[in-house]
């Protein structure tokens, strides 16, 4: 059996079997799973993964969406698309969303199958090797598995892509020359490209590949105060303290003139419990700069901390408006809420969190509380249920205790079944 794996995602139980079987057949490793939430989840534990094939229609997600996610965490996958359609439209939108490298139709044919999963293989090793001759620590593409920030720096790299489109029941395929390679990006569009990367990693908790991507920056771009910002930010959002202000620090010695970083350590101290520093510290960024977010952020919660909740709420207000698809800083406004008893601004600002970053349990904590405060027990048992189980994922001890402490005091309010408290 060779290390190539090959991930079918395709809600039909009957396609579904074709495609792996086929794979199996042809001798690699096949992973399946029914939607593109269990996709993404078996892509990034299987991971490196030589083919994606996914259903284009799936209960949960189009085909488009879901592949569009796996180039962003990993452009070097080959990826190919199962549908029944004959618009060329929806075949022209995949391929500029996903960059396919296939179309395989329904009916399918399992010659034409096992002959795409092998054109998949030998493409995603040419496309390691691409990597490896952009002298991005190059490593043999045949059978080493390769550290995820490779597949991830690939993205933002650029190289050849390659597009078919397979015929129903024809052993003829019409290739689509291969598009010219990129030229050396620039600075100015270097940079942004592998911080939208990093964003997706940092929201992920992926703290190892978010290190090496800015390594890789630090390296090419050494005296650049945006990157080390940059770095200072992601570490801060990882909860890596020290490596946050060592960023920081970093940042102010290239540019003191810069408020991000004031704003990073303003957090830190904020995290450590000197309150004090870090007011004057978020203070002093926004005084370099009247738009820093995080800054607003951390006051509001110092005056939250210290029972001052309409001045937190005008802070945190602020904060939002500054950057309206933050889902910490609208964790923190629905905690300001329900300081101030405003429940059903609370549930509006925690849904809006949620819907941000579905994996933040601080947004379902306060929807809990919210729920409970206005006597919708289930609601309020489904949010802390969800809270704790994300808590529990994020290896958050104390988090964890207190919503099962909040999950108890639920279920004993609204008179529910005492087993509730152990689902």
């Amino acid at each position: 059996m060779s290390d190539h794996k090959i991930l079918v995602v395709d809600d039909d139980p009957t396609s579904r079997k074709i495609l792996t079987q086929s794979a199996k057949k042809a001798g690699h490793i096949a992973l399946e799973a029914q939607n593109s939430k269990a996709g993404l989840k078996t892509f990034k534990q299987n991971s490196p993964i030589s083919v994606v094939v996914s259903n284009h229609m799936m209960p949960d997600s189009t085909g488009e969406e879901f592949l569009e996610k796996i180039k962003l965490a990993s452009p070097n996958t080959v990826r190919v698309m199962v549908t029944a359609a004959d618009d060329l439209e929806v075949m022209e939108e995949a391929i500029n969303r996903g960059e396919l490298f296939r179309f395989l139709k329904k009916p399918i044919n399992v010659r034409s199958v096992k002959e795409t999963m092998e054109a998949g293989i030998r493409q995603y090793e040419k496309n390691l090797l691409t990597s490896a001759k952009n002298g991005r620590r190059g490593a043999k593409a045949s059978k080493t598995p390769l550290l995820p920030v490779y597949f991830l720096l690939a993205a933002v790299l650029g190289g050849a892509a390659f597009y078919f489109f397979a015929g129903e029941r024809s052993q003829k395929e019409t290739q689509v020359p291969a598009q010219p390679a990129q030229a050396t990006l620039t600075p100015e569009e270097d940079i942004p490209r592998k911080l939208e990367v990093v964003r997706e990693l940092v929201k992920n908790g992926e703290a190892e590949p978010v290190i090496q991507v800015f390594n890789d920056l630090v390296e090419l771009h050494p005296n650049d105060p945006g990157v080390a910002g940059a770095y200072a930010e992601a570490m801060l959002d990882l909860a890596r303290y020290d490596d946050a202000m060592k960023w920081a620090n970093k940042a102010l010695e290239i540019d003191p003139k810069r408020g991000g970083p004031y704003a990073v350590l303003g957090r830190v101290q904020f995290e450590g419990g000197d309150l004090d520093k870090a007011l004057g510290l978020c203070r002093e960024a926004i005084r370099l700069d009247p738009k820093m977010a995080l800054a607003y952020r951390t006051i509001g919660n110092i005056y939250l901390r210290q029972g001052r909740y309409k001045d937190g709420l005008t802070l945190l207000q602020e904060a939002d408006r500054i950057n309206p698809d933050n889902s910490e800083i609208l964790t923190v406004l629905s905690s300001a809420h329900i300081k101030l008893e405003d429940y059903p601004n609370a549930i509006q600002t925690a849904s809006r969190a949620a819907k941000l970053n579905s994996e933040n349990p601080g947004a379902y904590f306060n929807l809990a509380l919210a729920y409970y405060n206005i006597n919708d027990g289930p609601k309020a048992l489904d949010n802390i249920r969800t809270a704790e189980k994300l808590y529990q994922k994020q290896k958050r001890p104390n988090w964890t205790a207190k919503s099962r402490a909040t999950k108890r005091a639920i279920v004993s309010k609204f008179h529910l079944n005492p087993e509730e408290i152990e689902k």
